[in-house]
């Protein structure tokens, strides 16, 4: 098994242990009445699931992966737009063939597959039997991340104990017919596994690395002795990205060294493990090894391969690409090697064939060639229909893109070009709106677009004197939308914010004039939530020099913005997400105290403010009301999508799955439905449902 891009995260499901109640309280002092937390509520938790894209996405995929036995070879990857389903491809013995992809699961795109035979390859908890894929025997612990065989008889599994801790680690042996776990481990070890090699049950290698300092890392590589995991060698300060092992006196282990303090990059080394001790090889980073025999072993990097020959690595071949190729895995066996790897910029892969005497490009079947990011969405109650704003790339470049899901299909239409668009809402279906800006000689200008017999842009003036201006967020009801922004103008040689507010019949725009209390300055409203006889907006202002988090209802002529609650000491407090009710308005965002940024709730009932802390001390996002019992939040831990779900003063952590990325927008159809859209590379539409009963 080759080596892979470092997996940040375990792929661990918080949901799995049941919906969590979180006690969340003020952290400090709150200058605010609390509400009452009132009557105790429950909601139900919903099941977040991928939403298909296609054909959207038009299977754009990336192989990252290899690994061969004889003459058969498999490389797995992933549908880049498609969520986390997975990808394969088949290697005929001159050129690829498609296979059945891997069942959805929560995969990294680099997660390995690792072959012992035609009929028998593993990849995550997923088993290739030669014709499809189906979840590995055995039914193994649901922590263990990934598992790598020997034969059909043997394998070992590891993972961490504690997803977001990582204190202790997980070992789990197959015997073909049932698992065996064993714990090992403690606070001083290591976070995540990063890679592991076997070449017999008795002998294992692998490679652990602590983030725990936030600032670097430090690495150790592991033995297995047949029974037990063991530290060798000293320690890491980097990170171990890779190994490739020949036989249990003949391992390499590659990757970053950092500086302790900073973290910052000091260079890479490959080092070898000879059964006793570890010592340096090369003074250089490889992304892939394999090892054929003792003293016979290949690496790439880029589209260089290099050989070890048991004393030294030496460069083989060095093919000048016709496309940026990166290769990030290989797989050798005594009659040949194969590479693959993206081609860089473009979301299509491609291999590279090693033969005893060259280094050929082979093209792999790449179908399809689009990626859809999306970063915002919005569902239109008394419907099934949800649209979400996005961005596709193709090899002729990026658009925005505008996604209608009826809940069964997803369309895809293209928005106009001469706009950045940022924020989306719907009067109704096929009444939908966006705002954002666009880049003038003379500055940025706030602009809408209305979906109305095709999309038109609508162009908004600025107050006298305003140098430039945008739109940043939007909000329907049945019958009109109200979008906030900020204009910028010069006073006093210093550039002063104002806010921007415009609202539409769905047709034409109007620019509404918006005061700003004397004890303001600098307000820039950056959020908005209208709902049937209410409507509210948030933000951010300067108040004595220092930038609090503001929020305030519609008075008939402007927003009555007010100075929301902060802990004491806060220097700075931002808004991410708005949503209210007749009866509520629930704010997150983000707070910095001492220099360090934590993610808070604000909640206002008709009794004020409530100010709270939030589960797993995440960074939240987004928020979606239907309902004062019915809130949900969503955010991300650690590269982890997170759902909470609640009321002020009343939350649970309804799921943590991942690592699916960071930036996630949430809208609600109803307290049993909602849509999130964001993740890594935007890549990911998810689809809360409340389960069936039964």
């Amino acid at each position: 098994m080759g080596s892979r891009l470092l997996r940040v995260l375990v792929t661990t499901v918080v949901a799995i242990m049941g919906p969590i109640t979180v006690a969340l309280g003020a952290a400090g002092p709150v200058p605010a009445p609390p509400a009452s937390a009132g009557p105790s509520v429950s909601v139900t938790p919903l099941d977040w699931s991928p939403t298909s894209l296609d054909p959207v996405t038009a299977n754009n995929s990336t192989l990252a992966s290899v690994s061969c036995v004889d003459d058969f070879c498999l490389a797995t990857g992933s549908h880049l737009g498609r969520w986390t389903e997975g990808y394969a491809e088949r290697w005929t013995g001159s050129a690829w063939a498609t296979t059945a992809a891997p069942a959805p699961a929560r995969l990294e795109a680099d997660t390995p597959v690792d072959c012992v035979s035609a009929t028998f390859c593993v990849r995550g908890r997923q088993l290739w039997n030669g014709s499809s894929w189906t979840p590995f025997p055995g039914n193994p612990d649901p922590r263990i991340e990934e598992i790598t065989c020997v034969s059909s008889t043997w394998c070992i599994g590891v993972g961490t104990t504690e997803p977001f801790a990582g204190d202790y680690y997980l070992s789990s042996t197959w015997d073909g017919t049932r698992w065996t776990s064993q714990t090992f481990g403690g606070p001083d070890w290591a976070s995540l596994w990063t890679d592991i090699e076997c070449v017999s049950p008795s002998f294992c290698f692998a490679g652990i690395v602590n983030y725990a300092s936030m600032a670097t890392a430090v690495s150790w590589p592991m033995v297995w002795d047949g029974t037990t995991w063991s530290r060798v060698g000293g320690a890491w300060t980097g990170t171990i990205t890779g190994l490739g092992c020949a036989d249990a006196t003949e391992c390499f282990l590659t990757g970053v060294i950092t500086e302790p303090d900073s973290g910052s990059i000091l260079g890479s080394a490959t080092d070898r493990w000879d059964g006793t001790s570890i010592t340096q090889t090369h003074d250089g980073h490889f992304a892939g090894i394999s090892c054929v025999a003792h003293g016979d072993c290949f690496a790439v990097n880029q589209t260089t391969l290099s050989h070890w020959d048991g004393i030294r690595w030496s460069i083989v071949a060095n093919p000048p690409a016709p496309a940026p190729d990166s290769l990030q895995d290989i797989a050798c066996t005594a009659s040949g090697c194969l590479a693959v790897g993206p081609v860089t910029g473009t979301g299509t892969s491609v291999s590279y064939r090693y033969d005893g005497t060259s280094f050929t490009r082979v093209p792999t079947l790449n179908p399809g060639n689009a990626v859809v990011a999306l970063t915002q969405v919005a569902c239109i109650p008394g419907t099934t229909e949800c649209e979400a704003l996005a961005t596709m790339t193709t090899p002729a470049g990026t658009a925005p893109t505008f996604l209608k899901n009826f809940g069964t299909s997803v369309q895809a239409s293209a928005l106009p070009t001469a706009m950045v668009h940022a924020d989306l809402a719907c009067l109704r279906p096929y009444g939908c709106v966006t705002v954002g800006r666009v880049t003038t000689t003379s500055g940025l200008r706030p602009r809408a677009a209305t979906e109305y017999a095709g999309w038109k842009v609508h162009p908004l003036g600025l107050p006298p004197g305003a140098t430039s201006g945008e739109l940043s967020a939007v909000s329907c009801t049945t019958s009109l939308c109200t979008a906030v922004g900020s204009w910028l103008a010069t006073v006093g040689g210093r550039t002063v914010a104002q806010p921007l507010v415009a609202q539409s019949d769905g047709t034409t725009w109007t620019r509404v004039s918006q005061s700003v209390p004397s004890t303001m300055t600098d307000l820039r409203l950056t959020a908005v939530s209208c709902t049937s006889g209410v409507c509210w907006a948030g933000g951010s202002a300067k108040v004595n020099g220092v930038v609090r988090a503001v929020a305030g209802p519609w008075s008939g002529t402007g927003f009555a913005v007010e100075v929301l609650p902060s802990w004491g000491g806060a220097s700075t407090t931002t808004v991410s997400g708005l949503s209210c009710t007749q009866r509520l308005c629930v704010v997150v965002g983000s707070m910095k105290v001492a220099g360090v940024s934590s993610a808070y709730v604000a909640g206002r009932t008709s009794t004020g403010w409530r100010l709270n802390t939030v589960p797993t001390a995440a960074t939240l996002t987004s928020v979606a009301c239907v309902a004062p019992g019915a809130c949900r939040i969503v955010g991300s831990k650690d590269g982890h999508f997170i759902a909470v779900a609640g009321r002020p003063g009343q939350w649970a952590l309804e799921a943590a799955t991942g690592p699916l990325g960071e930036a996630w927008d949430v809208s609600c159809l109803s307290a049993e439905r909602c849509e999130a859209v964001g993740g890594r590379r935007g890549g990911a539409w998810l689809n809360g449902v409340a389960p069936v009963a039964g």
